[in-house]
């Protein structure tokens, strides 16, 4: 909705009498989520993006002419500044082509619709409003999307991947009052997610179909591929101005493939992988480690707030790849060398409870050894990362220090320990059972 035009105080806008139908492009029609406010005239430097609810429309949303209410009448606004509520004026946003393009499609449609009805100013001022130079970019505001009557309509997510990690992340979504779309490979994975509000799609284009945001976390560059750049997968079948925020630990090399390819789209993309496991995503715990534009970060907070404690803009595309390829050698690192410690302590007949006491004391006190030191006495294995999902990681932080011309002796040696126990049958197992490898045993 529009209201108000800059420089003329006094002017009058059109009032939608009654909204207009909505849009049908490429992907159906517009949910009402695509009706945003939109104010012209609204103080700052258009490109003060921190003055904008929801900065992605900023650079993607562009207003169609043929949305504009052709029926709207004027209506006189009080002389110190625009009226709010019946001075307002009902666009359909939809994205656009590239950045920047909505400014002067909204300016387009303005300057038609002002030559058509002759938006004149009040009380017989005469029709200054066409004396408006069109040439001048207007600064916009993009307010949190509302219907008619002014409620806050909750944003559309479509949400891929409901294994041990995105199962709870969706939930904390529904929680935080977002609309939340599902698609998981296995069906059977999405009864939970339905029972607490959740929509259960059959397609991932369904799901992205006319969603605000897509947020994805698969086990790796393989499954990424897939789901972002496959046929009917995220970049093909989502609509322009969609923004992704991939939670997949994939190579760094992967996270800018998907980058360039949904940019090509006019989609914008986040790689932001997490650090935590399982116990952190149920409790919102999780760390994301975001690269990308810096705009699309903060249009995505809402969601890293409802899903973890932070989130940290690390780079451009593929900084969150990278760090958290070095976040999770360290991590592997570490689970390998308490392994082996555990093994040899327990081996020497140390009791189990002093051991955790000390070692919790000691220098490698850390969450990792409060998650995983009970496991590893307890011999508890249940995953919460999965040794083969370490081993991935591991491999591909090699090829990413073969990649950038360093040597990488110690990772190279953890993961040959965490390729042997895979190897042995423990990979569906939780990290902690290597030091059951380590030991010669065979857990179940």
């Amino acid at each position: 909705m529009l209201s108000g035009l800059r420089g003329r105080p006094g002017a009058a806008v059109p009032v939608d009498a009654h909204p207009p139908r909505p849009l049908r492009g490429d992907a159906g029609a517009l949910e009402p989520l695509a009706i945003a406010r939109v104010d012209v005239g609204s103080p700052g430097p258009i490109d003060d993006r921190r003055s904008l609810d929801h900065d992605y429309l900023w650079r993607r949303c562009a207003a169609d002419r043929a949305a504009v209410d052709r029926r709207g009448r004027t209506s006189p606004s009080a002389p110190d500044g625009p009226m709010r509520g019946a001075d307002r004026w009902v666009f359909a946003l939809r994205a656009a082509v590239g950045d920047g393009n909505y400014q002067s499609l909204i300016n387009e449609a303005l300057r038609d619709y002002i030559a058509q009805k002759g938006c004149g100013a009040p009380h017989g001022e005469g029709d200054a409003a066409t004396h408006a130079d069109p040439s001048t970019p207007t600064p916009l505001r993009i307010r949190t999307p509302t219907d008619i009557t002014g409620a806050r309509m909750p944003d559309t997510i479509a949400f891929i991947g409901l294994g041990a990690m995105g199962a709870p992340m969706a939930s904390h979504l529904i929680a935080a009052g977002f609309a939340v779309r599902v698609f998981n490979r296995n069906p059977e994975r999405t009864a939970p997610l339905a029972g607490r509000g959740a929509t259960v799609c059959r397609s991932i284009a369904e799901a992205v179909q006319g969603a605000r945001f897509v947020v994805s976390i698969v086990s790796d560059d393989e499954a990424t591929r897939a789901v972002m750049l496959g046929d009917g997968g995220v970049v093909a079948s989502a609509a322009r101005g969609t923004l992704i925020v991939d939670s997949s630990t994939n190579t760094p090399a992967m996270a800018r493939e998907v980058a360039q390819a949904a940019s090509d789209r006019g989609l914008a993309y986040v790689d932001a992988p997490v650090s935590g496991s399982v116990p952190q995503a149920r409790n919102r715990e999780l760390v994301f480690m975001a690269g990308g534009e810096v705009a699309d970060f903060e249009s995505a907070r809402p969601l890293f707030d409802a899903m973890g404690r932070m989130a940290v803009h690390v780079g451009a595309s593929g900084a969150g790849a990278t760090i958290k390829l070095v976040n999770n050698m360290l991590s592997g690192t570490m689970t390998a060398a308490l392994a082996e410690a555990v093994s040899i302590a327990q081996a020497a007949g140390v009791d189990p409870d002093a051991t955790q006491a000390i070692l919790a004391e000691g220098p490698l006190a850390s969450r990792l050894l409060r998650t995983k030191l009970p496991k590893m006495l307890g011999r508890d294995f249940s995953p919460q990362f999965q040794l083969a999902l370490m081993e991935k990681d591991l491999r591909y932080f090699l090829a990413l220090a073969q990649q950038v011309d360093r040597p990488a002796p110690i990772a190279s040696l953890v993961r040959s320990e965490f390729q042997s126990a895979r190897r042995a049958g423990l990979g569906a197992l939780d990290t902690s059972a290597l030091v059951a490898h380590i030991g010669g045993e065979a857990p179940q």
